[in-house]
């Protein structure tokens, strides 16, 4: 369907606004709010092409609950479409669980991170970690043995794998970690995200998963060190993770100083409280006031995925080259600086990317 030129400029900041709002919706059902969620997306859909209202959604991955959230009627097949192929990728990826858990009949301990959140969302790939040091090899053995082909290993990446069992868009791809790293970089120690680990409820399978700290880290240090990006998943999972659980933030701050990136934890829990505060107004949920680092940041400051200032990032990154060079930490800092030296001009070409993305939607910030 053909992009209408009427979008204007800050179209993006009026879709962040009212998905904002729906969310408000979604956590805070009780709220008297002035709009409901109804008139929420017929005023959103009357200015805006309600494609490119998915297709943020899609961005911000989001697109599920939102398509869930429409009023049906005869113009939005393609949404009630897509709501029946995330069910179906649900499906799969929940088989595959079923899968491995016999292939490695408790052999070997594994769990997925950052994949199964706490509201209707499945990605394009599933992340597992394999806890047993040394058992990752032998894993990638006994899943090749029983049906699942692997992909290529990125040199930057020499601690994960790609498999695959099914064929077709509605399997999502499994990437297997040998460690919870990111561009061959290790962030947390697996033995004790095990240790600390709870079970979640899926479709009647129980799906072992970190803690509710543990997850708060890895969101936290995947966003800023990986992504570069903070998006609307984060703030709505993460809100529902802190809204009705005591989150242990001596620990989060503690891990954080013991691996050297407190700073890039920060940097993310600042920014999260922002539109926690811009979004649901009533509700503080992090160990930091509504002081926002976004005073005297331009449009896009208000409008998601938002991507991290490179002055962030770089301090960030300083902050954890400088961590291990103190320590003396001589093979992470090697690995430090093999994965970290392209991130500068990857930092650039991912903005690049979501610019062009924004721009063949008909929108420019």
């Amino acid at each position: 369907m053909a992009i209408e030129p009427k979008l204007k400029k800050l179209n993006w900041v009026k879709i962040t606004n009212s998905m904002g709002t729906l969310l408000k919706h979604y956590l805070f059902p009780s709220l008297n709010s002035k709009q409901s969620i109804k008139s929420v997306i017929t005023e959103l859909i009357r200015d805006i092409d309600p494609y490119v209202v998915l297709d943020f959604a899609k961005l911000n991955d989001i697109a599920w609950i939102y398509a869930n959230l429409v009023n049906w009627d005869d113009k939005h097949e393609y949404y009630k479409e897509f709501v029946k192929l995330q069910d179906e990728k649900l499906e799969s990826a929940l088989g595959d669980w079923d899968n491995i858990k016999n292939i490695l009949s408790n052999k070997i301990r594994i769990f997925p991170m950052k994949s199964f959140l706490e509201y209707p969302f499945i990605d394009d790939d599933i992340d597992y970690v394999v806890v047993d040091k040394g058992k990752w090899k032998l894993c990638r053995k006994l899943l090749t043995q029983n049906g699942y082909k692997e992909g290529k290993i990125n040199l930057r990446e020499p601690g994960k794998i790609f498999l695959s069992l099914r064929n077709g868009e509605k399997a999502p791809k499994i990437h297997l970690h040998k460690s919870i790293s990111w561009n061959g970089v290790k962030y947390l120690y697996s033995e004790v995200v095990w240790d600390r680990r709870r079970q979640i409820m899926i479709r009647e399978r129980k799906i072992p998963v970190p803690s509710y700290e543990d997850e708060i880290l890895i969101h936290a240090l995947h966003s800023v060190f990986e992504n570069k990006s903070i998006k609307f998943s984060e703030i709505l999972h993460l809100t529902k993770i802190t809204l009705h659980n005591n989150s242990d933030w001596d620990y989060i701050f503690n891990t954080g100083n013991d691996i050297g990136r407190r700073v890039g934890i920060e940097i993310f829990l600042r920014r999260l409280a922002f539109y926690q505060s811009k979004f649901f107004q009533q509700v503080t949920l992090l160990p930091f006031s509504n002081e926002t680092d976004a005073m005297g940041d331009k449009t896009d400051a208000f409008v998601l995925p938002y991507y991290f200032t490179i002055d962030k990032v770089f301090l960030a990154l300083a902050n954890k080259v400088w961590y291990d060079f103190s320590k003396m930490n001589v093979d992470s800092l090697c690995r430090d600086f093999y994965a970290f030296l392209p991130d500068i001009p990857l930092y650039f070409r991912l903005k690049y990317r979501f610019s062009k993305k924004l721009k063949g939607l008909g929108i420019c910030l």
